[in-house]
């Protein structure tokens, strides 16, 4: 089924609340815009001070500086002087020229038609200035999930590449990954203030809790919305067809992935186990790649899947696989696991567990998995991808394009990554044609 034939297919819709539990703002260039309505919806929202401590930051040129060179600076106005612009440089620099002539030639008075000229110059470059940065877009990222998660991280790398250099980008994480699911409406309760009070041009819903949570309350108003990293059909969320929303939609390639991969191990008769844990973004990707079945037969291939909430049920799933006649595990998602206290396990600690203690090769259907103690490999997804789709998406509206007239589609369709240590370790040999394509790592 296309992109087209998926959205348009018809289905239930779902609203509600969420979270986030802080907030940071990138300031690349300008300052925020005219007021827009969100809507009319109370709600409330923390924030945390503005920081990029994590995020990826945009490339950028060194600026070579010599001894007493001059520190860029850009206009914001009642914000005073921001650094990283290159327009006020200009101002900063003809305020002290014509300050340091006016000092080194103070035992003459000052010529009345020359500081008249002075003054009209100076005040026309601010005022240019300023008017240019008070044109710059906002936009406020809402994320699913934790500043510190590697999909996070790659995600918000691709957008910075392809949203408008000059925009003012505020950073919302709901982190639902790490707190438990009746906790989630809360969290959008707080993303929903800090957006009325953001006023920004623009949002962007990163993945499927961001958009379940927050959609439905933004769709139809004034402000358009992008989403990203949708598992699920816009549909089931309300927030299609909407005359302000459009996005990019994830789709990984699991049935793909399964069927050229598990030949490596065996090429005749394959068992492969699945793993998931059980979160809403997990019940999206099962949901669309297996129609909600457990089990699953790819020609050759043979796939049962399991989904688990408690980390010791998900290890002695991986501990049996290969007594119970698995051939390969794949690893799915794994970042909402929790231990018999109900506490979240690191995602990191989980995936360093499975490689230290897997008894048949392991697979992943993503990026952030694949790796020299982590998983072998796989055609996997990259967040990156959807950041950069995401970011052009964003950049037509906020350049006039209507959001209505850009269909929902996919990002790129994955690419072929593995780690030459762990495929050393199980011993397998990638075939010339996968080989040829593919990114290999440590």
């Amino acid at each position: 089924m296309s992109v087209s034939e998926e959205v348009n297919a018809t289905g239930g819709g779902t609203a509600g609340g969420g979270e986030p539990i802080w907030t940071h703002t990138s300031r690349l260039r300008g300052v925020s815009s005219q007021d827009r309505n969100l809507s009319q919806r109370p709600v409330a929202m923390c924030s945390r001070s503005e920081s990029r401590m994590h995020a990826p930051s945009r490339p950028s040129h060194k600026r070579f500086r010599q001894p007493g060179m001059l520190r860029r600076y850009r206009w914001a106005g009642p914000r005073g002087l921001q650094d990283s612009g290159g327009e006020t440089f200009v101002v900063v620099g003809c305020m002290l020229f014509f300050h340091r002539h006016r000092d080194n030639n103070s035992e003459y008075p000052e010529n009345p038609r020359e500081a008249g000229m002075r003054n009209m110059i100076l005040t026309l470059i601010v005022v240019c200035v300023t008017a240019s940065a008070a044109a710059a877009h906002k936009i406020i990222v809402v994320h699913s999930y934790h500043q510190e998660y590697a999909w996070e991280q790659n995600l918000t790398s691709g957008l910075l590449n392809t949203l408008p250099e000059d925009a003012e980008i505020e950073h919302i994480y709901m982190d639902t990954k790490r707190l438990p699911r009746q906790e989630h409406p809360a969290q959008a309760e707080k993303a929903w203030t800090r957006l009325k009070a953001g006023s920004p041009d623009l949002i962007i819903l990163c993945d499927d809790n961001a958009a379940r949570l927050l959609g439905p309350s933004l769709k139809n108003g004034s402000v358009p919305v992008v989403y990203l990293g949708l598992n699920r059909n816009p549909r089931d969320y309300g927030i299609f067809p909407a005359n302000n929303m459009t996005g990019i939609l994830e789709r990984p390639l699991l049935k793909r992935s399964l069927h050229s991969m598990c030949k490596l191990v065996n090429p005749h008769d394959t068992k492969v186990l699945v793993l998931f844990d059980s979160d809403t973004t997990s019940d999206a990707v099962v949901h669309e790649a297996f129609q909600g079945q457990s089990h699953l037969i790819l020609g050759k291939v043979r796939v049962e899947l399991k989904q688990f909430s408690r980390l010791a049920d998900w290890k002695k799933a991986l501990l049996d696989a290969k007594s119970d006649g698995f051939d390969t595990v794949y690893i799915g998602l794994y970042h909402t696991l929790r231990d018999e206290d109900g506490s979240h396990v690191p995602e990191e600690e989980v995936l360093a567990w499975a490689n230290a203690n897997a008894p048949v090769p392991i697979f992943a259907f993503w990026d952030f998995a694949v790796g020299k103690g982590k998983t072998i490999g796989g055609h996997v997804l990259s967040s990156r991808d959807q950041g950069l789709a995401g970011g052009e998406v964003a950049s037509r509206i906020l350049a006039g394009t209507s959001p209505a007239s850009i269909p929902p589609r996919t990002a790129e369709a994955g690419s072929y990554r593995f780690s030459r240590f762990e495929l050393d370790r199980f011993g397998i040999s990638l075939p010339r044609e996968i080989l040829e394509q593919a990114t290999m790592l440590p």
